[in-house]
């Protein structure tokens, strides 16, 4: 288990149960020296405590090269560590502490999508807030001269600019349903989220359409992503849930 405690500009690692330790930067040439000091990928569960979006490109890398990884509520890390002993109430939560709180406690694994669906909901922030300054832009041109307007109109046509490349593509997901018969998976209709332990993995339905998958092949591709064996949904001990997904595309 490796905990991760982040800020703004560093990174601080933890490996358990050895204690390996690693201090580097928050950006690309940290990244870097992480990946060479990790265990190889699918050996080991990374826990990073989620800090207001410095954790997202550390996450987005060491999901790419194929690393299991959690992001951890910090609240629950710090209530962790208070019922353990291993914190006063002003100590500061530290790497090791995570990797702890991950080899004992069972959290949700992060995966690719988890990870689309948060840039899918920044885009869409990131619409709104372009969309209001081009209001406030506009409004504040009705009350200044004609030089303050001519900036106001460059400042303007930067922003519909901007806003033009923002493309929305949004999976509105319908409740899951945990099913005990693989056999009622419906290719086309049903997408699918496996787990077992703490590896979980998620496809959309349109996945198995496009690549033109069977149902037993759907479900060997599920269990592939979470980092499963292809035949681990013929386990008892993996659980099974269908969804359904409206896909809806939006270009201003």
């Amino acid at each position: 288990f490796v905990g991760i405690d982040i800020a703004k500009h560093t990174l601080d690692l933890y490996v358990s149960p050895d204690g390996r330790r690693l201090s580097t930067t928050n950006d690309p040439q940290g990244f870097e020296a992480i990946i060479d000091f990790l265990p190889e990928p699918r050996s080991c569960l990374v826990v990073v405590e989620a800090t207001g979006g410095y954790q997202r490109s550390l996450v987005d890398v060491l999901l790419h090269v194929g690393h299991h990884v959690a992001v951890a509520n910090p609240r629950q890390v710090r209530d962790f560590a208070r019922a353990t002993g291993t914190l006063a109430k002003t100590d500061r939560i530290d790497a090791a502490i995570i990797a702890e709180f991950g080899a004992k406690i069972h959290v949700h694994l992060r995966t690719s999508d988890d990870q689309e669906r948060a840039q899918i909901r920044e885009r869409g922030v990131r619409r709104q807030q372009l969309v209001e300054m081009i209001v406030a832009e506009k409004n504040r041109r009705r009350r200044v001269g004609p030089d303050t307007a001519r900036s106001i109109d460059r400042i303007i046509t930067a922003l519909e600019t901007e806003l033009a490349q923002v493309d929305i593509e949004i999976s509105v997901l319908s409740p899951f349903e945990k099913i005990e018969d693989p056999a009622a998976v419906v290719v086309g209709k049903h997408g699918l989220y496996i787990t077992r332990g703490y590896r979980s993995g998620l496809l959309l339905p349109q996945v198995a359409t496009e690549y033109g998958w069977d149902r037993e092949t759907f479900l060997e591709q599920t269990c592939r992503k979470a980092g499963l064996p292809p035949d681990a949904w013929k386990d008892p001990d993996t659980e099974i849930q269908v969804f359904s997904a409206v896909i809806f595309g939006e270009k201003s």
